[in-house]
């Protein structure tokens, strides 16, 4: 059983608003309850001093505090980081930043590869167009 109710959002126009679709329970379950997660980051140590993190799925906002924290973990014990963005279906602009941020504050060198067109472009309007490496994952 579907129970969803709409109510009012306020825009701050004038009194007008915005109908808004609020999903209480489907089918006993809440929305995204028992899905498969949205992405995952694995960690695979290449050498004393170099690690590889692979991240696959959409790496949006909520994803952002993760990326960060395994950011933080894997350059505690290494000098050199490559991020893996080659099985990443969509990446946002948080996303990118927290790299640029990361690399730009932390001892570690962090080196991006696997990276699509628009990821790349993300990465050029950061000004951050030297951490990609010079492969190019084909549009899918």
């Amino acid at each position: 059983m579907t129970s969803a109710r709409i109510a009012p959002l306020p825009t701050g126009d004038l009194g007008e608003s915005v109908d808004v679709i609020d999903v209480i329970r489907v089918g006993g379950q809440f929305p995204r309850q028992n899905r498969k997660p949205l992405y995952h980051f694995t960690i695979e140590s290449e050498s004393a001093t170099r690690a590889r993190v692979c991240l696959a799925g959409e790496i949006d906002l909520l994803a952002a505090a993760d990326l960060r924290a395994t950011l933080e973990a894997v350059s505690a014990s290494t000098r050199q980081v490559t991020v893996d963005l080659s099985e990443v279906t969509f990446i946002n602009s948080r996303a990118v930043g927290i790299l640029v941020e990361h690399s730009s504050t932390q001892p570690c060198r962090i080196r991006v590869c696997g990276a699509s067109r628009s990821t790349r472009l993300l990465f050029e309007l950061f000004g951050a167009a030297e951490m990609l490496s010079g492969d190019l994952r084909t549009a899918r």
